[in-house]
């Protein structure tokens, strides 16, 4: 074996990079966010096609060549049935995914799968239903026959400025699939020859080919340009998800070669504005862990810099704004920021993964020297125990897919029969979260107060002003808590699982190696090493989807408390607010206690709750008592009757006080007229006239938001059923693994190596030394350490 060739085209390319400079970028983000305009304004040409409907279906790369011309490069039939049909069943879970083929295959068949799959293992579809079934459906419905037209596996040329004849393979949705790659060669780069880009997909791409493909070229590159729109600065979810998981061969996060650019920043009313919504987006990526300085995030204007050099032929309002802000020159200093970068960062990974990969070379070799060394065969015959040997990894691992296979079902219907018990998932995150939805502390009261004092340039209480800073602090702690909390609350149901699989490993080797060598008593958990192989190979393959618990938490959390925490009572907002997300809302009434679906949602408990509905306590009972007897002439002895029915009637007390306060009735008579009057007044516009008055309205919709965490919110994500589809997608691919011939069981290939190893010197005392291999085997060793002496 020539192991030099081995990583010869990992090294040529590291090689190519290193001595040309070449620097690779790609231009990411959510779909429809303008980066293909965003990079004709990066190169200063018009050259990919960008419109308001357009989405990135293929990855296109744009680089420098003296020849102007446009190739598109076609998979073949049997590279699209290898590389993007077979992949996709794969991860549909569809029988014989290796042998089916796009000519034979049809919808209904995969449909029929589909539903079978939703009936009898429904967590497993619904982990896959929505990308993997988009992309199945368009391969083998909607777009089969347009597919396969063009799956010749050759190459389209085109010139340059013919966007219109090569645009189809870019954004047409069933064209794009049989397209391998575009690439633009363009002598219009010459200012920045040395720079490879690329048009990704974007993040939040509904089929799960485009994700992959965007993932994979995340890795690859040298930097990334995350481009986001100045007006919608919030970092979405799968934005979020996929900056915070890729990471690169050797380790390095996506975030640490990512930049931000804010387009559309023309939109800004002035530079305040746009300085705000900057610094909101960069409180974002602090809060999400993705944040890695000042100095990676840009706001600019695309449209200005194509004004600026003329593709906009007679437009330039975009570019005098983005001139009057300060932006119009953010694409060069973005430019500069992004050689920097690769002069000062980038040159020393290169130099790191040349060095890496040199390093697996002589690992590669030293490994195939211990397998020579502790497996070598006597070349005439073979033994019955050398023949035991050759069973026990086979043995193991059939014993091991039967075991974790009765240990997911055993699982899972432990998971659900505690549902209802308090030691429960759910009552775990209801008790984690529902513990740090505490009153606002004396700092954050001090420190909102001060700030008002500031902003007013008054020491006069200004209760609505302090109602807002108030409620903005709290608002950023509970998220942080929030967030935290629903990490803490699966920590340790993760941990006990990691246990468990732990010693599954471990207890089928035992038996195995008891069965096959009952003559010799082998504990194999006095091997420390060992032990700890197995947990390193256990702990590796995370729950993967956990994280989309804590998504779906802080989706219905967020909604929530930006209306309930985020949002005064009485003000108009917190009616706007609803009004934006109302159907998010509405989906959660039918998970609250009194949900009736006859009756409209307007009117249910849980809307009113949301919108403002007060939670009294006795003291504020206390102080309308108090109201009473100061006003009163007569009938202050009939004061508990007036209580009870504005308890009975669930009557706003702080609106009562106002209108007791304003009108100043004599008799009880006259109190209950004012009652009357009020009819439902869970709804009125009563602003807190003080301090004091802001803290109880707050007070009073932080019990309403735990009443809605513990009622509704817990009920709606169903830990339970997210836990178990995690569980399910853990254990699938730990038994993935333990096929020789699947990819990425190489791992559990060394850990088998060295099991087999440990159980060989255990039992060698007992029996004769293994002979090495013959002459042959002998002449391989030594050449294989002559090559670890050339490679060094």
């Amino acid at each position: 074996v020539n192991l030099t060739k081995l990583y010869n085209e990992k090294l040529k390319a590291f090689y190519e990079k290193a001595s040309n400079g070449i620097m690779e970028v790609a231009f990411a983000g959510a779909e429809k966010t303008g980066k293909s305009t965003f990079i004709n304004a990066f190169i200063e040409r018009n050259l990919l096609p960008s419109a308001h409907e357009r989405t990135t279906f293929t990855i296109t790369e744009v680089r420098y060549s003296e020849e102007n011309k446009v190739e598109v490069e076609f998979y073949s039939k049997e590279e699209f049935n290898k590389e993007v049909l077979q992949k996709l069943l794969l991860e549909a879970h569809y029988p014989g995914w290796d042998k089916t083929e796009l000519d034979i295959l049809t919808w209904e068949e995969v449909d029929r799968h589909f539903k079978k799959l939703s009936t009898e293992q429904p967590e497993i579809y619904k982990g896959i239903q929505s990308q993997v079934d988009n992309d199945l459906k368009d391969i083998l419905k909607d777009g089969k026959e347009i597919i396969k037209r063009h799956l010749t596996g050759g190459k389209n040329l085109y010139k340059e400025e013919d966007i219109e004849a090569y645009k189809e393979f870019i954004v047409d949705r069933y064209k794009s699939r049989a397209v391998k790659r575009v690439t633009i060669y363009t002598p219009k780069l010459e200012n920045i020859k040395n720079v490879i880009i690329y048009d990704l997909p974007g993040f939040d791409s509904p089929t799960i080919v485009h994700s992959k493909f965007t993932e994979e070229m995340l890795k690859k590159v040298d930097a990334v340009v995350f481009v986001k729109k100045l007006i919608e600065p919030s970092i979405k979810r799968p934005e979020i998800q996929m900056i915070n998981n890729v990471r690169e061969e050797d380790g390095i996060p996506l975030r640490e070669k990512t930049f931000y650019f804010l387009n559309q920043a023309d939109y800004a009313d002035d530079i305040y504005v746009l300085e705000k919504d900057k610094q909101k987006f960069i409180e974002e990526l602090k809060e999400h862990n993705i944040y890695n300085g000042d100095d990676k995030i840009f706001a600019g204007s695309a449209r200005a810099v194509l004004q600026k050099i003329g593709v906009e032929n007679g437009k330039t309002q975009v570019m005098e704004k983005a001139k009057q802000l300060g932006v119009l020159d953010s694409i060069d200093e973005l430019k500069k920021a992004l050689r920097d970068f690769y002069e000062r960062e980038r040159a020393k990974i290169l130099e790191h993964r040349s060095s890496k990969v040199l390093n697996d070379i002589k690992s590669i070799v030293q490994q195939i020297i211990e397998l020579l060394e502790v497996y070598a065969e006597d070349s005439e015959q073979s033994s019955p125990v050398d023949e035991k040997f050759m069973l026990l990894v086979d043995e193991w691992r059939k014993s091991l897919r039967n075991e974790l296979e009765d240990f997911q079902r055993k699982m899972k219907n432990k998971i659900y029969e505690t549902k209802e018990k308090s030691e429960s998932l759910s009552k775990k995150l209801e008790l984690q979260i529902t513990s740090k939805v505490t009153y606002p502390t004396d700092e954050e009261i001090e420190e909102a107060k001060k700030n008002v004092e500031v902003k007013t340039s008054t020491r006069e209480e200004r209760p609505d002003s302090f109602n807002k800073e108030l409620r903005e602090k709290i608002s950023e702690r509970l998220e942080r808590e929030v967030r935290l909390q629903v990490s803490i609350a699966f920590e340790n149901e993760i941990n006990k699982i990691y246990q468990d699989v732990t010693s599954i490993f471990t207890d089928t080797l035992q038996k195995v190696s008891n069965a096959l060598f009952p003559e010799k008593s082998i504990n194999l958990k006095d091997n420390e090493q060992l032990q700890k192989s197995v947990e390193n190979f256990v702990t590796k393959h995370e729950f993967a989807k956990m994280y989309e618990i804590t998504a779906l938490v802080m989706r219905f959390t967020g909604d929530i408390m930006e209306i309930m925490v985020s949002t005064p009572m009485s003000f108009q907002e917190r009616n706007k607010k609803f009004k934006e997300i109302e159907s998010e809302i509405y989906s959660l009434a039918a998970f609250y206690k009194d949900f009736d679906p006859s009756k409209p949602l307007i009117d249910s408990e849980f809307i009113k709750i949301v919108k403002g509905k007060r939670i009294y306590s006795e003291n504020d009972y206390q102080k309308l008592a108090n109201k009473l007897k100061e006003s009163l002439k007569s009938g202050i002895d009939r004061i508990d009757e007036v209580l009870r029915r504005v308890r009975n009637e669930k009557i706003d007390v702080f609106y009562l006080i106002e209108k007791i306060t304003k009108l100043a009735p004599k008799t009880v008579d006259e109190v209950f007229n004012i009652m009357n009057r009020l009819g439902d007044s869970t709804e009125a516009n009563i602003q807190p006239s003080t301090y004091e008055e802001v803290l109880d309205e707050i007070k009073s919709d932080l019990e309403n938001f735990k009443t809605i965490i513990s009622e509704v919110i817990v009920k709606a994500v169903y830990p339970e059923k997210a836990f178990v589809n995690a569980l399910s997608l853990y254990i699938r691919e730990l038994i993935s693994k333990l096929s020789f011939d699947s990819a990425g069981a190489e791992e559990f290939r060394k850990l088998a190596l060295q099991a087999k190893r440990y159980i060989a010197e255990e039992y060698k005392g007992e029996h004769k030394k293994k002979q090495r291999f013959a002459w042959l085997s002998t002449r391989a060793i030594e050449e294989l350490r002559n090559n670890l002496t050339k490679i060094g």
